[in-house]
């Protein structure tokens, strides 16, 4: 059970406990940045008194070298490079859903299963392959952030709060007894300290040269903060009046200029994603029609999903079109697919 030292975590590892199945906990040390890391601690002294609470044994991963080359460092080079990261999916696919192979050295079995406090839904379906559903509460849905998932690693995976509201699992560990019970939900970067994106990037030099807002033929409009304080289809904070309301339309890392355009003239009608992946180990049929979610709790827009290919292919891109207009995206996000509750796959958004 990976044990946050949250309410979500806590519960799942009592209701595991409840089925009769055998819970070991661990907790992932990742914060590495000096300002941060006395937080980290603390954190992981909560997850081992928690632990010590629910009566099952606790192991403690050091983590913070690999979280720092496989998360930290490419979120600085995605800024830099004018894109727009989400660190907690690249964690999910780089670190913490790889844990069982890292549990694996501190003695788990081939054949135990990984469990986690997301909240999210996974079926075995008639056609014999397991498929992953948005949680029962739309407000705490986190299946965005799983699309990754393969047949592997659901067949290995329990959600036990996928059928529940918050409110249930905050009674429910109340009723227990737990502190986490009144713990806050984590809303933000964990490896940042202020909780300010812009002040980290500033305190990496990373994207955080002053430049050039420009139009669309390159006259200059005025000076921006940095790269870093911008992503594409952003119309507020933008520290510039033009009369009419402008909105960031393109983000050049080269010459370290942002692009602006009327917000009325403003469509994005088609994307380009890469790095495809799929729940199931048959992609899809190139031309189906899918919804499509372009940031973590968005609404999601029917979209056409096509590629050079008959089938769309693990791995490669594609492209989506809704000719009424997409919700705002911008390189570097996932967008992830889904046909009903369940999904599909998804994949990362291109310049």
């Amino acid at each position: 059970m990976a044990l946050s030292g949250g309410v979500d975590s806590a519960v799942s590892a009592l209701r595991l406990k409840a089925m009769g199945l055998e819970v070991h906990a661990v907790h992932m040390l990742l914060w590495t940045m000096p300002e941060v890391e006395s937080q980290a601690f603390a954190e992981a002294k909560r997850a081992e008194a928690l632990a010590k609470q629910l009566a099952i044994p606790f192991t403690l991963l050091d983590l913070r070298e690999y979280f720092y080359a496989e998360v930290v460092t490419p979120f600085l080079a995605e800024y830099a490079a004018g894109r727009t990261p989400n660190p907690c999916v690249i964690c999910n696919q780089c670190l913490k859903f790889k844990l069982p192979e890292l549990a694996a050295l501190e003695g788990a079995g081939e054949h135990d299963y990984f469990a986690t406090g997301h909240y999210a839904r996974v079926c075995l379906g008639d056609d014999g392959f397991y498929h992953l559903h948005e949680a029962k509460d739309p407000m705490k849905d986190q299946s965005y952030m799983l699309y990754h998932l393969d047949q592997l690693m659901l067949s290995r995976l329990l959600l036990p709060l996928g059928e529940s509201s918050k409110e249930e699992i905050r009674a429910e560990a109340a009723a227990y007894g737990l502190a986490a019970a009144k713990k806050k939900d984590s809303q933000d970067i964990c490896f940042i300290a202020d909780k300010d994106h812009h002040n980290f990037l500033a305190s990496q030099n990373c994207a955080s040269k002053p430049g050039h807002f420009v139009d669309r033929d390159g006259k200059v409009l005025g000076e921006h903060r940095g790269i870093g304080h911008y992503t594409v289809g952003q119309s507020k904070k933008l520290g510039i009046a033009l009369g009419e309301r402008q909105v960031v339309s393109k983000i050049n890392a080269l010459d370290n200029s942002i692009v602006l355009m009327p917000r009325s003239e403003f469509k994005q009608t088609e994307a380009h994603l890469k790095k495809l992946s799929f729940i199931l180990p048959e992609p899809p049929e190139s031309g189906i029609k899918l919804s499509l979610a372009v940031r973590y709790r968005a609404r999601k827009c029917p979209v056409i999903v096509d590629s050079e290919h008959p089938h769309l292919l693990a791995g490669g891109e594609c492209r989506v079109y809704n000719n009424d207009g997409l919700p705002a995206f911008s390189p570097g996000q996932a967008g992830v697919f889904y046909a009903g509750t369940e999904v599909v796959g998804g994949g990362i958004f291109k310049a």
